[in-house]
């Protein structure tokens, strides 16, 4: 099920324990701090550091676009509604981490289908994954589908999808948007 040229019907993607050998391929992802604190310091110095360097910047920018897990751990921000609504820094756990390293490997080969509860951090993955590969993938068609239009775009709804992607592209450091 792994290898991109078997498409079994009815895959059932489960993780173990440690982290997924799909996962330890990424080439930048397993250099971050796991510790919420370190990684918030790490994101705080890449940030700045990003503002006046433009070699650490390019580079930076290199590892987003090769390692989607180190995009996502180094830049991306999550809109939280429960209990209380607020903006938290990305740091993604090892279901995730397994579930965007399958979206990755699929992204273009097939279609997925995910039977999901709510809470898993799923639409967020999605997104994630959606949003890195439009950024670096010029003209690059992507489909996304939902329950309903107002799960797909809602205008100020934040459990739509359309909604996630304004949000993390609103959440990106100015130099991020303005130096591709």
């Amino acid at each position: 099920a792994l290898n991109r040229e078997v498409y079994p019907m009815d895959e059932w993607r489960s993780p173990g324990p440690g982290a997924s050998e799909e996962v330890a391929a990424y080439p930048y992802y397993g250099l971050l701090p796991k510790d919420t604190l370190a990684l918030l310091r790490w994101r705080i110095y890449s940030r700045e550091r990003a503002l006046d360097d433009v070699e650490f910047r390019h580079a930076l920018m290199e590892a987003c676009e090769e390692d989607v897990l180190f995009f996502a751990n180094t830049l991306c921000w999550i809109f939280e509604p429960r209990p209380l609504p607020r903006k938290l820094p990305l740091n993604t756990w090892q279901d995730q981490d397994d579930c965007i390293a399958w979206l990755d490997e699929c992204f273009g080969e097939r279609d997925v289908g995910i039977e999901k509860s709510r809470g898993l951090g799923m639409s967020w993955n999605l997104c994630i994954l959606f949003y890195q590969k439009w950024f670096f993938l010029p003209m690059c068609p992507l489909g996304l589908v939902s329950k309903s239009v107002q799960t797909l775009d809602s205008k100020g709804d934040p459990d739509s999808l359309m909604w996630k992607l304004d949000f993390l592209h609103s959440m990106m450091p100015q130099w991020w948007k303005c130096d591709k």
